[in-house]
Parts: structure tokens; C-alpha cells; sequence
């Protein structure tokens, strides 16, 4: 409100707004209360100090100009008053506003971070569900492979155990046989000089027989039968010794 309607409407006794203001003879307004005061004492208008005289200012009239005046400068105070406490509900909800702006854009900002971090977690979750399923490979690979390991191992058990089988029956058939080539080395070394001797003595025979043949067949034709005689004497003689010599050179008997 302005100064000049404040000045209007204030009482320059009491400074305060002014009630029922009444008229002075000098035109003066004052206060109903404060112009019965001034009657009861009998003082003059305090701003021209003219004497007035009055029964307790009942015959002194109302000023209706500021009377109208002191009633719309309360409904303009207290248009004031709202305004004012419009204007800081304004700025407090303003400031309500802009903290609930921060707080959207904060929101905002937490949100698309949100979204981010959802994005990796997403990205992050594919990527393990990913490396979960290649680890399930593996492991199935690696069972699998197991079991081929277990399988292998199986086979070559059974077949070490057969080459084993088969080197011990080789080992025992090596032992036979050499048992065996002993045996028979023995059997050949104990009969080779009896069958030398037979053999030595059928060649005897069949060159005496063959001799014999050739000297009959000489001695008839020749007539000469004591020559053939001794030759044939002799020859079996020197086959005899032959047929008797053993290994070492020296006579022994035609039969063992």
C-alpha cells in the first residue's frame, strides 16, 4: 500500500489506522475515540490548534470519504497480505519445483544409469549364459572323453594282459624247445658215432661186394683164382681198419 494512503488513514493521534473517523470543524480527521478525548479535555485540533466545541464529539460528523478509504485500504493490506503470502507459496513452491526438477533430473540421471548398468547386466548375463553352456560343453566333452580314456584304458589292460599271456606262452614254448634242441642235441651227439660206424661199415660192405664182383669177374676171365684170392684178402682188410678208425684217428671194433 502507499504512503499516501497510509497517511490517509492513520490517525496522527493514536498512529494507528483509523476507526469511525470523524470530522473537526478544521476539517480534520481523527479517530472517534481519540476526538471524545480531545472533548473531554477540552484541547484543540492537535495539528491547527483551533478550538471546537462538541458533546464528546456526538455532533461532529463521519468521514465517510476516509472511512471508505480506511475499509479499502484493509481489503488492499489484505489483498496485500494474500499477495505476499501468494508470492512466497509461489517462490516456495518454485523452490518445491525446482527441487523437484533436480530431483526428476537426478531421477533421470539414475535411471538411464540404471539402464546402463541393466544393459551390462543383460550383456553380462548373455555373456555367462554363453560361457555356461560352453562350460557344459566341455564338461560333457570332457566326460565324454572319460569314458573313451576309461574305454582305451580297458582295452589296453585286457590287451597287455593278453600280450603278457602270449610272451609267457612264447617264453615257455622258447623253454620247451630249447629243452627239446637240448634234448635232441644230446640224442644226436650220443648217435652220430653209431651211425657213423653203420654207415662206414655199409660202405665196406658194398665196395667188398663191388670187388668182389669185379675180381670174380677177373679171375674167370683170367683163370687165375689165387691171385684174386689175396687181393680180396686184402682189400677187405684195409677196408676193415678204415671202417674201425674213430674221431681221434685210433682202431677200434667194427661193432659197439
Amino acid at each position: 500500500m502507499s504512503q499516501s494512503v497510509v497517511d490517509y488513514t492513520e490517525c496522527p493521534i493514536c498512529t494507528e489506522r483509523m476507526t469511525n473517523p470523524t470530522f473537526l470543524p478544521c476539517f480534520h480527521t481523527f479517530c472517534r475515540y481519540c476526538v471524545e478525548e480531545l472533548c473531554d479535555r477540552l484541547m484543540p485540533c492537535p495539528l491547527c490548534r483551533k478550538h471546537f466545541n462538541a458533546a464528546n464529539g456526538g455532533e461532529l460528523p463521519t468521514n465517510v470519504y476516509v472511512e471508505e478509504l480506511v475499509r479499502v485500504s484493509e481489503v488492499v493490506e489484505n489483498l496485500e497480505q494474500n499477495l505476499s503470502f501468494a508470492e512466497r507459496r509461489e517462490s516456495c513452491l518454485f523452490e518445491q519445483q525446482q527441487y523437484t526438477l533436480e530431483q526428476l533430473e537426478g531421477t533421470e540421471k539414475r535411471l538411464a544409469m540404471a539402464n546402463r548398468e541393466l544393459e551390462t547386466c543383460l550383456e553380462a548375463n548373455t555373456e555367462a549364459t554363453e560361457q555356461l553352456k560352453n562350460a557344459e560343453r566341455q564338461l560333457e566333452i570332457a566326460e565324454r572323453l572319460s569314458d573313451i580314456r576309461h574305454q582305451l584304458l580297458l582295452e589296453v589292460k585286457q590287451t597287455q594282459r593278453e600280450t603278457e599271456k602270449q610272451l609267457n606262452d612264447a617264453l615257455a614254448e622258447r623253454a620247451r624247445f630249447h629243452k627239446q634242441f637240448g634234448r635232441s642235441k644230446k640224442e644226436i651227439e650220443s648217435t652220430y658215432p653209431v651211425a657213423r660206424n653203420i654207415l662206414m661199415m655199409l660202405l665196406a660192405v658194398v665196395a667188398i661186394i663191388l670187388w668182389i664182383g669185379w675180381s670174380w669177374s677177373i679171375s674167370i676171365a683170367n683163370h687165375e683164382v689165387s691171385s684174386r684170392t689175396v687181393n680180396i684178402t686184402i682189400i677187405y682188410i684195409m677196408l676193415a681198419q678204415v671202417s674201425m678208425r674213430g674221431e681221434n684217428g685210433r682202431i677200434r671194433p667194427l661193432l659197439p
